[in-house]
């Protein structure tokens, strides 16, 4: 690693980013868990019934659930590109998305910061 910069994690991230071959809104499982590629995340929980993933986002020191929309729902607001099903999360969101995430949020944000976590450090040991 040179000033700060790591060739290898850098090569990592953009191999995993290919976002040719994103997996389809069709191909998506509500409530489970996807590598995705988007704005704000790495990692989100198909939401089916909003046709977007939520994430844990982080903004002027407040973290709080967001969703990042399926670039297949929406020509000009999709976000998210899911590359990788990990698992089915403990979460399934219903139609009730208020009711669902003042229900869940400190758990969901506790979920995904642990894949957000390790894989941050699995490109720092690279």
């Amino acid at each position: 690693m040179k000033d700060g910069f790591n060739k290898k994690a850098y090569a990592k991230y953009v191999e995993e980013h290919n976002t040719d071959n994103y997996m389809g809104i069709i191909e998506c499982d509500n409530g489970h868990l996807y590598r995705i590629h988007a704005r704000n995340a790495n990692f989100g929980i198909y939401n089916s019934y909003s046709k977007a993933f939520i994430i844990r986002r982080t903004k002027f020191y407040d973290t709080f659930c967001f969703e990042e929309i399926h670039w297949d729902a929406s020509k000009d607001f999709g976000t998210a590109k899911p590359l990788k099903h990990i698992e089915k999360s403990p979460f399934v969101p219903n139609n009730e998305k208020h009711k669902f995430y003042k229900e869940n949020e400190v758990k969901i944000l506790e979920y995904l910061e642990k894949f957000e976590t390790e894989y941050d450090k699995e490109l720092e040991t690279l």
